[in-house]
């Protein structure tokens, strides 16, 4: 755990959303594990996402991609910066750098993004909504960090969300394996020193607001309740919206919204929503998908799947990509492996009991766990 000595447990009291944390030689001997060449690459591809931000005389100019091979032509020598979000998914092999987070729930983690910057080269000083920590893969960087302020007043001269009032606070220079974590709501800005790449771990935040909408679609598909009020009394004006109807009315909507039997079945399946897992072609049937299984081929998460489980000491509920699956909770350890494995077979599940085939044919239905086939 790159935490500079510090346990999950020590981290999350000290300075999880609290402040700001650099450590130095977090990760030893770290490299980057893809070229800026490859980078650029992968930024020239139609679905990846990602930005090319150049600087000339504090004029931020934004170039979303997919880019192509003229863009990069047309670049300065200095002072530019390509961003390619999601990584993780598009290159599962560089997952590994996600692995010392494990210490955070899964669901909350959004994403790897890497970019690669030249001299001078930043995307201006920006408040992010969420955690991130930043880690120095090649070259050096420097930080510059604000104070948490309610001034977050925009530029309204460029495309990016750059600040119009930035206040450095503190400032770190990181070479590689230093990492800086940054709560929400702290003003920053990294500016290269010579070339330099770094990989950001960014947190998934959604809005509350965007949850208690998505929870009240989710109710009205229920069982509806109807407004009741069995101790109504006469009214003197009929037409007056009275203090104690408003009081039944937020009452009953505070009693829909608190109800614990559909949340954590509407909790699994909105953290787990995707649009980027689509249902199998030409799937094969039970028996010989079965039968792959049975000569030892391997089920692969997809890399855009995203997986939760949960358990409340009898009942146990698999939500893989906004599907809920509700299995005996024998099968506790056989879901936490389904769950954090990139990879596996189904010895490693140490069973071949029915519902437990059916659910991971139902999941490579849906395209959550692609099969390799066996010849």
């Amino acid at each position: 755990m790159l935490l500079g000595g510090q346990s999950g447990e020590e981290f999350l009291q000290s300075y999880w959303q609290k402040k700001p944390r650099l450590i130095r030689d977090a990760w030893p001997g770290i490299t980057s594990p893809i070229s800026p060449e490859e980078l650029a690459g992968l930024a020239c591809e139609e679905r990846v996402g990602s930005r090319l931000v150049s600087l000339n005389n504090n004029d931020y100019q934004l170039k979303e991609g997919p880019l192509s091979e003229n863009d990069f032509k047309q670049l300065p020598v200095t002072q530019w910066s390509l961003l390619v979000t999601d990584i993780e998914k598009w290159l599962p092999e560089l997952s590994f750098l996600l692995s010392p987070f494990e210490f955070l729930p899964a669901w909350r983690i959004d994403d790897l993004m890497i970019s690669y910057a030249t001299d001078g080269g930043g995307v201006g000083p920006h408040v992010d909504e969420y955690d991130v920590f930043l880690l120095q893969l090649s070259g050096q960087r420097q930080w510059q960090v604000g104070k948490n302020t309610d001034d977050k007043a925009l530029r309204s001269d460029c495309d990016l969300a750059v600040l119009q009032n930035f206040q450095e606070d503190q400032s770190w220079g990181l070479e590689p394996g230093d990492m800086l974590y940054l709560p929400p709501g702290f003003p920053h800005q990294g500016i290269a020193i010579g070339d330099c790449m770094t990989a950001s771990i960014g947190f998934r935040a959604p809005l509350v607001n965007t949850m208690a909408a998505d929870y009240a679609g989710y109710l009205t598909e229920q069982e509806a309740t109807r407004y009741h009020d069995s101790a109504l009394e006469p009214v003197e004006h009929n037409h007056q919206l009275s203090p104690q109807a408003l009081t039944r009315f937020k009452d009953q909507i505070l009693e829909l919204y608190s109800g614990d039997e559909h949340f954590a079945e509407w909790a699994g399946e909105f953290l787990t929503s995707t649009d980027e897992v689509e249902a199998v072609q030409n799937p094969l049937d039970r028996s010989t998908f079965l039968q792959h299984l049975d000569n030892g081929a391997k089920l692969i998460k997809n890399s855009w799947s995203k997986l939760l489980y949960h358990h409340n000491g009898t009942d146990l509920t698999l939500f893989a990509d906004a599907v809920s699956y509700s299995i005996e909770s024998v099968f506790l350890n056989q879901i936490q492996l389904i769950c954090s494995s990139s990879e596996f077979a189904l010895a490693d599940l140490s069973s071949k009991e029915k519902t437990l085939i059916e659910m991971l044919y139902q999941l490579y239905l849906q395209g959550s766990l692609i099969l390799e086939q066996t010849t």
